[in-house]
């Protein structure tokens, strides 16, 4: 008896874990796509038409990611969408260093990118973490 209580506890604390790298998975993305949806108002006044071509992209890989987070798509396709994302933050964030920015557009290009770093990363080990 004393092992199947240990693992039934040792599987809730699994799925506990798995919860909890969810939870984060969704704010992280939550939050990114908000800053993403914003990024066209900040940029409105740039004249650099390639960060505004790569803000339009970023919204639906975005939307292309959230999608199959929520239709429980499988691990490869998450982590194919994760990387999508991504690739295309990196460049994003490159050309605007490069630009003239307001320092609002400036703070939310770092975010961009730590809040992409982060996702990715999270979304990463919460895979590895379920597929073991």
């Amino acid at each position: 008896m004393m092992k199947s209580e240990e693992a039934v506890s040792a599987t809730d604390a699994e799925l506990r874990m798995s919860e909890q790298a969810a939870v984060r998975v969704t704010r992280e993305l939550r939050d990114l796509d908000k800053l993403i949806l914003a990024l066209p108002s900040m940029l409105a006044h740039c004249k650099v038409a390639t960060l505004k071509r790569q803000a339009e992209a970023m919204k639906s890989l975005s939307s292309v990611l959230m999608l199959t987070i929520l239709l429980d798509r499988p691990f490869s396709e998450v982590l194919d969408a994760s990387d999508d994302l991504a690739r295309s933050v990196r460049p994003f964030v490159q050309l605007a260093s490069k630009s003239r920015l307001s320092l609002s557009a400036q703070l939310a290009t770092r975010l961009l990118s730590d809040l992409g770093n982060q996702l990715h990363a999270d979304i990463a080990i919460a895979l590895r973490s379920e597929g073991a």
